[in-house]
């Protein structure tokens, strides 16, 4: 069975880390399948976090993947306002297959105000579906421009 690396990025951190992950599982032997949420409508960074802090889910463009072919899930998301992305909400609240299924959740983040608010957020949605988060990971925006994440 595959993992499945779904992530929304709008300015590169999220995908960067997401890259990274997928690097690291490949070099285990896994097969990775990574996923862009991409939103209808572009959104500027400040309409963002408003639309994050009010959690209105972002319109997302359709995927063709299909979470029941997959083992394993990592969910990635930018924090903005103290919530993750709204592309990622629409899409977890759309998602039917996790359940029993191992889920892993990274953020990326700036001044690290509101990341784990961000992370308690998504862990209730995995939960509610029937998936166990497994793992986390909150890595500062910083630390993905210096190329510095370490995954153990």
């Amino acid at each position: 069975m595959k993992t499945g690396i779904i992530y929304f990025s709008l300015t590169g951190n999220t995908e960067k880390v997401a890259q990274r992950i997928g690097e690291k599982l490949e070099a285990e032997g896994k097969e990775v399948e990574k996923i862009a949420l991409c939103e209808e409508k572009n959104h500027s960074f400040l309409g963002n976090a408003l639309r994050a802090l009010f959690r209105i889910k972002g319109k997302i463009k359709e995927t063709t993947f299909n979470p029941k072919d997959y083992e394993t899930f990592f969910f990635g998301t930018p924090v903005w306002a103290g919530s993750p992305a709204p592309a990622l909400l629409n899409y977890l609240e759309r998602c039917q297959g996790l359940q029993g299924k191992e889920v892993c959740l990274f953020v990326t983040y700036g001044s690290g105000l509101g990341k784990g608010r961000a992370i308690r957020i998504l862990e209730r949605i995995i939960e509610k579906k029937g998936g166990r988060v497994t793992q986390k990971l909150a890595v500062q925006e910083k630390m993905v421009a210096k190329e510095t994440l370490v995954w153990k």
